[in-house]
């Protein structure tokens, strides 16, 4: 937790009850940041902050957070970021094969990049699935690479 702004701290002790704090050594008038941990009071504000957004609705939240200039979201669910623009303009959640064949839904790569994007290429592997492979690309012999699985330090695929 962390408020930040002159007016937005004022005016956020007074609707939490705790505009009495406000001037003190700990609080001195003109403080722009609370936090958590760095400010005395810092567990008394969440507790207190957590109380006044649990009795009031999340419109008249962000209502009251709007006329004090504090950006603040509602946190989506699953399938409110399914089903909200942003996420369907982004593309941000997306679904790929698995292994086995089956469809996963998850999210997409981030951030997106234009010259170069990522991409889901396949599934998970299997446990040990590609140890060979990236062990002989960095300079082991299939010797080497045998003997790191008999000490049991690699697993390769059967």
């Amino acid at each position: 937790m962390e408020l930040v702004g002159i007016t937005q701290i004022a005016e956020c002790f007074k609707d939490i009850g705790l505009a009495h704090l406000l001037g003190t050594p700990e609080i001195p008038e003109g403080t722009q940041l609370i936090h958590r941990i760095e400010c005395p009071y810092g567990p008394l504000v969440e507790e207190k902050l957590d109380a006044w957004l649990a009795a009031h609705t999340i419109a008249e939240v962000k209502e009251r957070f709007a006329e004090l200039n504090i950006a603040c979201a509602k946190v989506l669910t699953v399938p409110e970021l399914e089903s909200n623009p942003q996420y369907v303009a982004r593309e941000s959640i997306t679904q790929w094969q698995t292994m086995d064949g089956r469809t996963c839904k998850g999210p997409n790569i981030m951030p997106k990049f234009k010259n170069n994007p990522g991409q889901i290429w396949r599934g998970m592997p299997s446990h040990g699935m590609d140890t060979a492979a990236i062990l002989k690309n960095i300079g082991y012999s299939e010797n080497d690479i045998q003997e790191l699985v008999s000490k049991g330090l690699a697993k390769v695929e059967d």
